[in-house]
């Protein structure tokens, strides 16, 4: 998996994409997506398929409140989040991307995957900074 973060220039001028044929899930924000592909305006549809053409296998959007997407080129999955008071955003990318790979890789199957992973995330924005131990029972 791949979790690239951010360019803090802004502007994704590295080989990147050129590796995407490498990687078996890539795991990103939407806004990352966007700016990675260099894909105007806000069509996140184009920019995950900018991604594909690029031998990536699947691409996994993250999109804060309004839960994640996952997209292979035959398949697409939609999976909303649990509504939580937002204390700190620290961290929930990261939860989210743990949780992710921890559903996916015990099931074999992506919408479980997206099921951790928001799980993940959602417990994460619960609470102040990204180095608590997550609540089971928010899980």
């Amino acid at each position: 998996s791949l979790v690239p973060q951010s360019d803090q220039s802004g502007e994704w001028k590295t080989d990147l994409q050129d590796l995407l044929y490498l990687v078996d899930v890539l795991i990103a924000s939407e806004e990352e997506v966007l700016m990675m592909t260099h894909v105007e305006g806000s069509d996140l549809d184009a920019a995950i398929a900018v991604l594909l053409e690029k031998r990536c296998k699947l691409v996994v959007v993250t999109r804060g409140k309004m839960g994640a997407i996952a997209v292979s080129l035959t398949d697409r999955w939609e999976q909303p989040t649990k509504a939580r008071q937002v204390v700190d955003t620290t961290g929930a990318g990261d939860a989210f991307a743990a949780g992710f790979l921890y559903g996916w890789c015990q099931a074999g199957d992506v919408s479980n995957g997206l099921i951790y992973g928001c799980a993940c995330g959602a417990a994460a924005v619960g609470q102040m900074g990204g180095s608590h131990p997550l609540p089971p029972e928010e899980i």
